[in-house]
C-alpha cells in the first residue's frame, strides 16, 4: 500500500511539473506573439511621420502645409500626456487602446490626401499625431510589462524596429509619386502609399482584436499579474535607495530634450546642409547620407540591444553622450571639408545617436520601475524636442547657413552630456550615502 501511495504521489508530481512546463510554453510563445505585433505597430506608426506630403498637389501655399505639419507635433505632444494617462488608468485594456488607436490612424490617413485646405489638415495631422505617439506610449508599456527582467534589450529592440520605419516610410512613397512638378503631370497615385499605410493599420487592429478575443484566458492572466503590480506599484520600495530619486524622471526628460534635438536637426538638414554647403552635393548623394545614418541608427539600436546583457546601462548612455558631442564638433569643424569626411562622420555619429534616448528609459529603470509616467515624460520631451530643433534649426540654416546649424547641433550635445553627468553624479553619490548610513544604523 505505501508503495503503491508513493508512485501515485511520484505520478502527481510528474504530472504537474509537465503541466507547469506546458503552461510556461504557452505563456512565453504568448509573450512572442504580442511583441512581434507590438514590434509591427511601432514599424507602422514611425512610417506615419515619413510620408512625404509635400509631394501632393495640394491647393496649399508652402507656408500653410508646414503650419498644418507641425500640428502633428502639437497633438503628439497632447498623445504623450494622454498615453501615460491611459496606461495608469486603463492598464488591463492596452490592446483595445491600441485598436483604437490604429483605426484612429487609418481615419486620418485616408482624410489626408483628400484635405484641400490648412484647417482641414491641421486637424486630421494633429489628430493623428496626437494617435501615433499614445501608440509610442502603450507599445513601450506592454514591451516592459511582457519582459519584466529584459526590458533593456526588448525596448532598445522595438526601437530598432521603429527605425525601420524611418527607413521604410519614405520608400512607400517613391513608387506613386509624380517627379515631373507640372499640372498635368500629376496622378492620382500618389494617394496609394497613404491607402496602403490605412489598411495596415486597420490589418493590425483586427490582429489585435483577435488576440484579444481568442487569447482572453492567457491576457486576462498576464493583465491580472500587470493590475496587481500596478496596484503595489506605490508601496514597492524602489530599486536604489536616494533621497533624489523623484529628479530620475524629469532629469530623463531633460538630458531627452536635448539628446532628442541633437539627433533631430542633422536628421532634419542632412540632405539641404550638402547641397547648400560649399559640398555642393547633389540631391541624390544627400539623399543617400540621410539614408546611411537612418541605417547607422538602425544598427545601433540593434547593437546595444544585444550588448545589454554584457554592458551596464550605467557605461552605455555617458559613452553614446559623449561620443555624439565629440562627433558633432566633428562635423562643425571638418564635415563641410570634404564628402567622404561628411559621409564618414555622419555614418560614425548615428551609431552613438541611434540608441542614447531610449538608453535613457532602460537607465532610468535601474533606479525606479518605469511606467507610463515615464513614457509619458519620455514622449514629451522626444516631441518637444523634435519640434523646436525642426523650427530653431530651419531658422539658423535660413538665415546663417550650414556652419551655424551644426554649431548648434554641437551644443545641443554638449548640454545633453553635461546634464546627465551632473545627474548621473548626483543621483549615484546620493544612493551610496543613503546606502552607507543605512550599513552603519545596521
Amino acid at each position: 500500500m505505501e508503495v503503491d501511495s508513493i508512485a501515485k504521489c511520484e505520478d502527481c508530481h510528474l504530472l504537474s511539473l509537465k503541466l507547469e512546463e506546458k503552461d510556461k510554453q504557452v505563456k512565453y510563445s504568448w509573450k512572442i506573439i504580442k511583441t512581434v505585433t507590438i514590434s509591427i505597430s511601432e514599424v507602422i506608426l514611425v512610417i506615419i511621420t515619413n510620408l512625404i506630403l509635400t509631394d501632393i498637389h495640394l491647393d496649399m501655399t508652402y507656408t500653410e502645409l508646414s503650419i498644418a505639419s507641425s500640428m502633428a507635433s502639437v497633438g503628439a505632444i497632447f498623445g504623450a500626456i494622454l498615453g501615460g494617462v491611459l496606461t495608469k488608468k486603463m492598464g488591463n485594456y492596452l490592446d483595445l487602446i491600441m485598436v483604437v488607436v490604429h483605426l484612429v490612424n487609418a481615419a486620418a490617413l485616408l482624410g489626408v490626401p483628400f484635405s484641400n485646405n490648412m484647417i482641414a489638415q491641421s486637424i486630421e495631422l494633429w489628430f493623428q499625431g496626437m494617435a501615433m505617439t499614445v501608440g509610442f506610449v502603450v507599445n513601450n508599456v506592454m514591451v516592459v510589462r511582457i519582459w519584466p527582467d529584459k526590458v533593456g534589450s526588448t525596448v532598445l529592440l522595438l526601437a530598432a524596429f521603429g527605425s525601420l520605419g524611418n527607413i521604410f516610410g519614405p520608400l512607400l512613397a517613391v513608387p506613386f509619386v509624380s517627379h515631373e512638378y507640372s499640372a498635368d503631370s500629376f496622378s492620382p497615385l500618389v494617394f496609394w502609399p497613404f491607402v496602403i499605410l490605412a489598411i495596415l493599420f486597420v490589418a493590425n487592429a483586427i490582429n489585435l482584436s483577435i488576440q484579444y478575443a481568442i487569447g482572453l484566458g492567457c491576457h486576462q492572466c498576464h493583465d491580472s499579474e500587470a493590475s496587481m503590480a500596478e496596484k503595489k506599484e506605490d508601496r514597492k520600495e524602489p530599486k536604489r535607495q536616494s533621497q533624489l530619486l523623484w529628479l530620475v524622471v524629469p532629469g530623463m526628460g531633460l538630458v531627452d530634450f536635448f539628446v532628442r534635438a541633437s539627433d533631430t536637426i542633422p536628421a532634419y538638414l542632412l540632405p539641404s546642409i550638402g547641397i547648400e554647403s560649399r559640398l555642393n552635393m547633389v540631391a541624390s548623394q544627400s539623399n543617400l547620407v540621410l539614408a546611411l545614418y537612418d541605417v547607422s541608427r538602425t544598427i545601433s539600436k540593434l547593437l546595444a540591444s544585444l550588448l545589454m546583457k554584457r554592458v551596464s546601462v550605467l557605461i552605455c548612455v555617458p559613452i553614446c553622450l559623449v561620443m555624439t558631442s565629440v562627433l558633432a564638433l566633428f562635423l562643425y569643424l571638418w564635415g563641410l571639408t570634404s564628402v567622404p569626411a561628411y559621409f564618414m562622420i555622419v555614418i560614425i555619429m548615428g551609431m552613438f545617436t541611434g540608441p542614447t534616448a531610449t538608453l535613457l528609459v532602460v537607465w532610468c529603470n535601474e533606479y525606479i520601475t518605469v511606467d507610463g509616467y515615464a513614457m509619458s515624460v519620455w514622449q514629451v520631451a522626444e516631441n518637444v524636442a523634435i519640434l523646436s530643433s525642426v523650427l530653431v534649426g530651419g531658422i539658423v540654416f535660413g538665415v546663417y547657413g550650414s556652419l551655424l546649424v551644426l554649431l548648434v547641433n554641437f551644443i545641443a550635445g554638449l548640454i545633453g552630456c553635461i546634464a546627465f553627468l551632473i545627474l548621473q553624479f548626483a543621483i549615484s553619490t546620493s544612493c551610496r550615502l543613503t546606502q552607507s548610513q543605512h550599513y552603519s544604523l545596521k
